[in-house]
């Protein structure tokens, strides 16, 4: 799961081949981005794209976390904990951390500071690495 803008509508339906970073030191492999032969969903109002792993992309699965799909509480979410780790623009591994200050639909409204390029990373409770969001952007003006 990633941002709608990382993985386009466009890219999808022309079943571009896409460049996987999936762990740092291990480099790159290339995914095809055929809905034929895999689960492929995206969403533009929410700017998420999923993609399926399928065992042929010899991705390890140990990579990778399930997102929790399900409808997050506002009351009990408040004030929790977040950490976000990023590449940003491909460097190296950085993180920030914060709290949850407002939940509007789906999205999360955090204080936590992150760097340019860290669109698409995983937003973790931080107690209990619950992966609940994907980081879509920042806003120098509000927190």
């Amino acid at each position: 799961m990633t941002n709608e803008h990382v993985i386009t509508k466009e890219m999808i339906e022309s079943n571009q081949i896409i460049t996987v970073k999936y762990k740092y030191e291990e480099g790159l492999i290339q995914i095809k981005l055929d809905k034929t032969k895999r689960f492929i969903k995206y969403d533009l109002d929410r700017d998420i794209s999923i993609l399926e792993i399928l065992p042929d992309d010899e991705i390890k699965k140990k990579y990778f976390l399930i997102p929790n799909m399900n409808e997050i509480d506002n009351i009990n979410y408040i004030n929790k904990n977040i950490y976000i780790p990023q590449y940003p623009g491909g460097k190296n591994l950085s993180y920030s951390e914060g709290k949850i200050k407002n939940i509007n639909n789906s999205d999360l409204i955090y204080d936590a500071s992150t760097k340019p390029g860290s669109s698409g990373s995983p937003i973790f409770l931080k107690n209990t690495i619950e992966v609940i969001g994907i980081h879509k952007q920042g806003n120098q003006d509000k927190v």
